[in-house]
């Protein structure tokens, strides 16, 4: 069981981890994601944060995992709607900035935040 949870669910509420959606979602090997790219309704295609670049400015559409680790992500402020940026991109995980913080994540966890490139 994962729990998602999205920038809908955030419209006219109120922030709270208790509210959470749970739902089944199935393991994707890495190889067969998808560029970033448009969906048939014009609309960014949102890609895992870990597939982006150094320098690349994104906005986080969905957090994705269990419940505790997407508690986590919230805690650490990243929610969806939040624009971030990557400032460092290493193979065991990356580094992003949130206005004047700077927040660490390994892979496994930047695997599960959903971002769409802000223009």
């Amino acid at each position: 069981m994962t729990a998602n949870y999205d920038s809908q669910n955030l419209q006219g509420r109120s922030l709270s981890t208790q509210n959470l959606e749970i739902v089944a979602t199935p393991l994707t090997p890495l190889n067969s994601l998808e560029a970033p790219s448009q969906n048939q309704s014009g609309h960014p295609k949102a890609f895992p944060l870990a597939m982006g670049k150094v320098g690349e400015r994104l906005a986080i559409s969905q957090l994705n995992g269990s419940e505790g680790t997407v508690r986590r992500l919230i805690g650490l402020g990243l929610l969806p709607g939040i624009e971030l940026q990557i400032v460092s991109h290493q193979n065991s995980g990356l580094v992003v900035a949130i206005a004047d913080n700077r927040i660490g994540l390994g892979v496994g966890m930047a695997q599960k935040i959903l971002c769409i490139t802000v223009v």
